[in-house]
């Protein structure tokens, strides 16, 4: 029995990645360089065939009259009035643009014999003077047959740019009916998917989508609960996905075998650029394959690339709510040679001071790294190594931007470490120590005198006592550098702004430094800090679409509706 053919080249498994041999990473090596022989799913095609459904036109459809002699003719209801009165004021009587969608919606209702679903008319009546670009159902139970109408308006070429269908209790048959309009018009950026109990081929239609779309971007499935099977579709979607760049897996319940079979298909992918992954309770377990997910050193070759072919690999990643006590490990190894992270949060991972150290040292070697979140983790319980380490690392990396040590048990011993680094960095520009209250004035004076010899920071957020007037002081001195070098970048970055503006006038150009408004924030003392997770980093699921889709008058001829039957092809 010959075995099933794996979608990976057989490489040479001695030292494929070129980094520092040890036990997790001879086990992830052993997996993903070898092809095992008893698994009947080493290759899964997702056809386009079991999304599709057959569709008729409007325009083609005919209308069958009965005959009847004498007394034998039947009154004609209500619903046959209304449907006729209705067909002669489409043919007779060209619609207003701005208010087809809601008619085009209801007589997709009246012809399925379907009720109308409020929630969704409204919104089309919102917009009717606007383009549709949003439409948000979240919490409101769409079953299969009110799937059908709704499907039959998102068929229709428009500049929808954003659909929420979270928590919508959609079974697998219903999002079937949905995925298949929207790959037929196929110009979705934004789909939220989240919190709803799709079963395995709800997952594989997911992911015939996913595989399918050019202009999908960013999908949530948060809250959704796949097994081995629907990671497998999804694995491989990801792979061949063309376009999409951010997926949201938060609190799914990824056990160690699922993140194992999940690691393969982001790392192959030619397109996935951020990556949630928040409260998964993810511990020393699954962290080897977060970190194969990172390993991006030496190139992959997918069979159907050419050998020219490089990946781009993760850009941001968030593991914000796992547990990294013991599990750190093999995540900072493979931060050694990564070529592609530039955002990742470790916030509430219950990392010790252990666990810095791992990290610090790793972002010796990193070159690539901008934003560290490690805020909400207790780097200072019991010792300042980490701490120590942390400084040397911001002594010597040119890279790192943003770092975050909110409510991390720092005390004075460890912003005097901090502090004797700042003189030496030159590209830390926000740096978060609020929700410290065992930094007290030894520390504080310290930040207020290094930050002086300072250049770059332009964000320095601590939190210090009410009425006391020294502290007070101090932090106004914070301010006050964080303000001239703001304005020194802005000064630096402005024959370049202007000559921006010369080029472009209808662009706006900002220069990129930090709002001073958030600097003044370090001053009340109120302000609750820097959190830079990726669902409250602004630029990861939010796109500018406007270049793509110029406005346009809305015109919707009424023969492009389709009236869907829900057979499998």
């Amino acid at each position: 029995m010959t075995s099933p053919k794996s979608i990976l080249k057989q490489l040479n498994p001695s030292n494929p990645i070129g980094l520092q041999s040890s036990s997790w990473l001879s086990r992830i090596q052993s997996k993903i360089y070898s092809t095992p022989l008893d698994d009947p799913n080493a290759a899964i095609t997702l056809p386009r065939q079991e999304l599709k459904r057959v569709t008729f036109s409007v325009s083609k459809l005919t209308s069958e009259r009965i005959f009847y002699s004498g007394d034998d003719v039947p009154e004609e209801d209500s619903t046959q009035t209304d449907l006729k009165e209705a067909t002669l004021a489409d043919e007779d009587i060209k619609l207003d643009p701005s208010q087809e969608l809601p008619k085009y919606y209801e007589k997709a209702c009246r012809m399925r014999e379907e009720p109308v679903l409020d929630r969704f008319l409204d919104v089309l009546r919102l917009n009717c003077f606007t383009r549709l670009t949003a439409v948000d159902l979240s919490n409101k139970v769409i079953d299969r047959h009110q799937a059908g109408p709704i499907a039959d308006i998102l068929m229709l070429q428009h500049c929808l740019t954003d659909l929420n269908l979270s928590n919508c209790a959609l079974e697998d048959e219903t999002i079937r009916v949905l995925l298949n309009s929207l790959l037929l018009s196929d110009t979705l950026p934004v789909l939220d998917l989240s919190s709803n109990p799709f079963k395995a081929k709800g997952f594989k239609y997911i992911s015939i989508f996913i595989s399918q779309s050019r202009a999908l971007e960013s999908l949530s499935l948060a809250r959704c609960t796949p097994d081995r099977s629907s990671i497998q579709h999804l694995s491989q979607a990801i792979q061949l996905a063309p376009s999409l760049r951010h997926l949201d897996m938060d609190e799914c319940g990824l056990k160690p075998q699922l993140l194992e079979v999940l690691s393969e298909g982001v790392r192959q992918s030619t397109s996935l650029s951020s990556l949630s992954l928040r409260n998964n309770r993810i511990t020393h377990l699954g962290a080897v394959w977060i970190a194969a997910m990172l390993l991006t050193e030496e190139p992959i070759d997918i069979y159907w690339q050419s050998a020219e072919y490089t990946r781009r690999g993760l850009q941001r990643l968030d593991l914000t709510n796992n547990n990294f006590q013991h599990g750190l490990g093999p995540v900072a190894q493979a931060l050694y040679n990564n070529q592609s992270l530039i955002h990742l949060s470790l916030k509430d991972c219950h990392i010790g001071p252990d666990g810095c150290s791992l990290l610090a040292e790793a972002l010796l070697s990193n070159q690539y790294l901008q934003t560290l979140d490690l805020s909400g983790n207790p780097l200072g319980k019991g010792s300042d190594d980490g701490i120590q380490s942390l400084k040397t690392t911001l002594a010597r990396n040119p890279r790192l931007v943003e770092l975050n040590l909110a409510d991390t048990t720092l005390g004075s011993s460890a912003a005097i470490a901090l502090a004797e680094a700042l003189p030496e960095n030159s590209q830390l520009t926000r740096l978060d120590l609020s929700k410290n209250p065992l930094v007290t004035m030894a520390g504080v004076l310290a930040l207020s005198v290094s930050i002086r010899m300072n250049d770059t920071l332009t964000f320095l957020d601590i939190n210090i006592p009410p009425n006391d007037l020294d502290l007070a002081q101090l932090q106004n001195d914070i301010v006050a550098v964080c303000t001239r070098n703001m304005q020194r970048t802005f000064e630096n970055n402005k024959p370049q702004t202007a000559k921006e503006d010369v080029e472009s006038p209808e662009i706006s150009c900002e220069p990129k430094v930090t709002c001073s408004s958030s600097t003044i924030s370090s001053a009340s003392s109120a302000s609750s800090g820097l959190s830079h997770s990726i669902e409250e980093h602004p630029d990861v699921a939010s796109f500018d679409y406007s270049k793509q889709h110029p406005s346009l008058p809305i015109n919707y001829p009424l023969e492009d509706i389709s009236l869907v039957d829900d057979l499998q092809l």
